[in-house]
């Protein structure tokens, strides 16, 4: 699977089609154990496209604080700040908060999970306000490999706005340790409202190194 997500990026260009754009993500993070049942994590995300130089990068910090008393039932609270076209004079920014409630059902041969998750744009930014809602539901097989492979689907919905906005697939491969676990996946985003957006392909790797402060 590494072998095949390395071909797909070094090959982008080729297979990239009209009204169609591929993209990189990388992402490395640290997570913590913290008492009460509380988990800190930050992480850095850098997203290229490529052949459209530095003034298509984007590099992502983000920090969530997530909560799980209850069996199976986790809750998290998360902030992001974005730095836009990096390679830009002027490059942008954003940022997001993001509120979850995720879900796991433990069956013999597979996981099924969700999560509803409800985003805007912070109140003191001057940028209007966007709020977001998604729903992602997935399947994981649950095997005595390392490797296991997985699947999802997630609907975006602006609220504001009528309709869906876009819908995200994703398929991969992940692997969790007890001090680390990894995954490199592929992604593909449907726009549904806007046709005038392009069909995005994602490859992706994280990498998640873990820490028990309990």
């Amino acid at each position: 699977m590494l072998f095949s997500v390395l071909w797909l990026a070094l090959s982008a260009p080729a297979w990239a089609a009209e009204g169609e754009q591929l993209e990189i993500w990388s992402e490395v993070g640290v997570s913590a154990d913290l008492p009460k049942h509380l988990e800190l994590s930050v992480s850095e995300q850098l997203r290229v496209t490529p052949g459209q130089g530095v003034f298509a990068e984007e590099l992502l910090s983000d920090v969530a604080l997530s909560w799980a008393d209850w069996k199976d039932l986790e809750l998290s609270l998360g902030y992001r700040y974005a730095f836009l076209e990096l390679g830009g004079e002027d490059a942008g920014r954003s940022q997001r908060l993001h509120f979850d409630l995720g879900y796991d059902w433990k069956l013999k041969p597979v996981k099924l999970y969700a999560r509803a998750r409800y985003q805007q744009r912070p109140p003191w930014i001057e940028e209007a306000p966007k709020h977001t809602a998604r729903l992602k539901v997935g399947v994981r097989a649950r095997t005595d490999w390392e490797l296991a492979p997985y699947a999802s689907v997630e609907p975006w919905k602006r609220i504001s706005d009528p309709g869906l906005q876009k819908v995200r697939g994703e398929v991969g491969v992940r692997t969790k340790q007890k001090h680390w676990g990894a995954k490199v996946f592929y992604r593909v985003e449907q726009p549904i409202s806007d046709p005038t957006d392009p069909r995005n392909h994602i490859i992706g790797l994280n990498f998640t190194g873990a820490v028990d402060l309990d």
